[in-house]
């Protein structure tokens, strides 16, 4: 397989794994429109060295492209990532809380409602690092 980098419009990178000989523009091209746009109007496609590609993909929609075309990955991209996926964690629990905090107020229990509260706000507390 050949590894290619394509450098998108903004910024952002996104690798391709090709048979040998094959074009990678001419695969894209035969992509279904929604998944072709994704790379609309790349600004390069280069061949890079598997090794090249970080291993963790944690992280993937944040790489951009380096001064040198070596893949980076663009820390308040990657800050936006890892918050968003704080959120989807934790909006379960958040959910499961105001349930036992409807309960606890409908039974006027004012001492599981602090309880409760102190729960939520460590939850919405957790910093974003």
């Amino acid at each position: 397989m050949t590894t290619y980098s394509i450098a998108k419009a903004d910024g952002g990178v996104i690798v391709l794994e090709a048979a040998p000989g094959k074009d990678p523009a001419g695969i894209i091209a035969k992509w279904p429109p929604d998944v072709r746009a994704l790379v609309a109007n790349p600004v390069s496609i280069i061949e890079v060295p598997r090794s090249d590609v970080p291993k963790d993909r944690t992280y993937r929609d944040a790489w951009m492209f380096g001064s040198r075309g070596e893949i980076n990955t663009d820390m308040t991209r990657a800050r936006d990532i890892h918050k968003d996926r704080l959120r989807e964690l934790r909006e379960p629990k958040l959910a499961a809380l105001d349930i036992e905090y409807t309960r606890a107020d409908g039974r006027g229990d004012a001492a599981e409602k602090a309880r409760i509260e102190a729960e939520r706000q460590k939850l919405r507390d957790i910093r974003y690092c």
